[in-house]
């Protein structure tokens, strides 16, 4: 989601639609929840936003004749906060909605890549990017397990696999695996 204020007197809270213009103690704001062009009011030159990038999917736990094991979780989307962007009176600002990354989906055999999940999708307000989240790792190999980078990191899917990192600014890594040699569960993605 991106939300545009031109004076902040805090963030409201009520149920987000399409494209929401209200007016609340002299306060504009607007969300997207989907792209498109942000058009700044007369008299306004710059705006506070908040940009939040779509979050990574969850891995799905696959299963073989010798092995059943865990999958990560998805990171959270980026979430940028900007006070002050400068903007010019009656510009067009493009805004970019990003979506959620997709799951796995459970298979059998193991060689099969259905069971990785997707990054999510970056959001983005004129120079304003919020990274996309990132994927659960898959259990597939240890290699393959480690969760994928983000705007926060996806959680590791196998014992000795690591988290994804989250970007600095944005999020947080995903959880890593325990080690061992018991199969362990996934692990959650970052916040």
């Amino acid at each position: 989601h991106v939300h545009c204020v031109d004076h902040l007197w805090g963030w409201p809270v009520m149920s987000i639609q399409q494209v929401l213009l209200s007016s609340i103690h002299n306060t504009h704001y607007q969300v997207f929840t989907s792209s498109g062009e942000f058009i700044v009011p007369d008299g306004i030159t710059s705006v506070d936003v908040l940009v939040v990038a779509g979050g990574g999917g969850g891995s799905a736990i696959i299963y073989g004749s010798t092995n059943i094991a865990g999958a990560g979780g998805g990171g959270a989307g980026g979430v940028l906060v900007s006070t002050g962007y400068s903007v010019a009176p009656l510009d067009s600002i493009s805004v970019n909605v990003g979506n959620g990354g997709d799951g796995g989906i459970v298979n059998n055999p193991q060689t099969s890549r259905l069971s990785q999940a997707r990054d999510g999708q970056s959001s983005q307000f004129g120079s304003l990017i919020a990274l996309g989240g990132g994927g659960g790792g898959w259990a597939y190999t240890t290699n393959s397990a480690n969760g994928a980078a983000g705007g926060s990191g996806g959680g590791a899917g196998f014992r000795t696999a690591i988290g994804g990192g989250g970007t600095a600014g944005q999020g947080n890594a995903g959880g890593s695996g325990i080690g061992g040699t018991i199969a362990s569960a996934g692990c959650g993605g970052g916040g």
